[in-house]
C-alpha cells in the first residue's frame, strides 16, 4: 500500500465497493430466487392431487373350529388305546 499512488488507492476503493454491491445484489438475487423455486415446489405439492384408495385387508374365512367337547375318532381311538395301554400296565404289574 505504500508504493500506491492517491489515485491507485482511489480506484482501488471504487473497485472494493462495487465488488461489494455485487456481492450483495447476487446474494439478494440467489435468496430471491430460491425463495420462488421453494415456494412453487410447495405449492405443487399442496395442490397436487393424492388419489388415497381406502383398502381393506382382505382375510381369508377361517372354518370354524369344532367344538370342544365334539370327539374325533382319532381322539377316541387314542383315548381307547390310552386306557388300554394303562389296563395293560396295571396287569402287568400284577404278574
Amino acid at each position: 500500500m505504500e508504493n500506491f499512488s492517491l489515485q491507485q488507492l482511489i480506484e482501488l476503493q471504487n473497485i472494493q465497493k462495487e465488488l461489494n454491491s455485487n456481492k450483495d445484489t447476487y446474494l439478494k438475487t440467489y435468496r430471491q430466487v430460491l425463495k420462488k423455486k421453494f415456494r412453487s415446489e410447495l405449492n405443487n405439492l399442496v395442490r397436487a392431487d393424492f388419489n388415497i384408495v381406502k383398502t381393506e385387508l382382505k382375510v381369508p374365512q377361517l372354518p370354524p373350529l369344532p367344538p370342544e367337547d365334539e370327539k374325533t375318532t382319532a381322539t377316541v381311538q387314542f383315548s381307547d388305546m390310552a386306557k388300554d395301554y394303562e389296563f395293560t400296565k396295571d396287569c402287568l404289574s400284577l404278574l
